[in-house]
């Protein structure tokens, strides 16, 4: 690895949003030479990905208190469940399990559908949204990161 590369990942990390033009403009190479850099630098392990950081408020995956968070955990690990059931796994009030399951399902992270076995109740399951929130929180506290919602 050369000092070019070593400067082009020290901008990649600083930046990754600059365009492959400014990132050439800037270490003065031709753009064609800039991508030809960044292919075999990730061809050779140097680079491993690229990310993006997301607010998950905003893509309506953010902030849910304690309760919303053990529910969902739960419901996750459990699966598919009624109220009730998970009203009694929680130990919380029916009341109180159905108003935070609202939330969640408003929030669009749980479903409701009607139970088969019994249409007065109602079964909640974990959507593909509160999945991918929950394996977000994982993630964060894997990598010692601020859990959102926390």
């Amino acid at each position: 690895m050369d000092e070019l590369d070593s400067a082009l990942v020290r901008m990649l990390q600083e930046g990754g949003r600059r365009t492959n033009r400014d990132k050439a403009q800037v270490l003065g190479i031709a753009p064609s030479t800039c991508l030809e850099r960044i292919r075999s630098l990730r061809e050779r392990g140097v680079l491993t990905g690229f990310h993006a950081e997301a607010d998950l408020a905003a893509v309506g995956r953010g902030l849910q208190t304690p309760s919303q968070t053990s529910v969902l955990s739960r419901l996750d690990k459990d699966g598919v469940s009624s109220v009730g059931g998970r009203a009694a796994a929680e130990r919380f009030r029916h009341q109180s399990v159905a108003a935070t399951g609202g939330v969640l399902v408003e929030r669009g992270l749980v479903s409701r559908r009607p139970d088969p076995g019994d249409g007065r109740r109602q079964l909640v399951f974990v959507t593909d949204s509160g999945h991918a929130f929950l394996e977000d929180r994982r993630l964060a506290t894997a990598l010692g990161q601020p859990v959102v919602g926390a």
